[in-house]
């Protein structure tokens, strides 16, 4: 039994959609570029397993902890991602 041809739509979808997901992407990412660089708390003291430097541990959930610095008096920490 020959095979059919492809739907010309689905070629469509097989080219734009790379392209959208790529746009789309790049557009999130500059919004939580400039978002980060508006904030008023600034992360300091990093420290991995009550280390500075965390290079090298082979915890797999390893200890993460940090202070935060802010421009704004009464400024608290919401949120996180590692």
């Amino acid at each position: 039994m020959p095979r059919s041809r492809p739907r010309v739509g689905r070629r469509r979808l097989a080219l734009l959609l790379p392209a959208a997901v790529t746009a789309f992407v790049t557009a999130s990412g500059s919004v939580h570029a400039s978002a980060a660089t508006t904030g008023t708390l600034t992360p300091a003291h990093l420290r991995t397993q009550h280390l500075d430097d965390g290079l090298g541990i082979d915890d797999t959930t390893p200890v993460l902890s940090w202070q935060t610095t802010a421009r704004a008096p009464g400024a608290l920490q919401s949120a996180y991602r590692v």
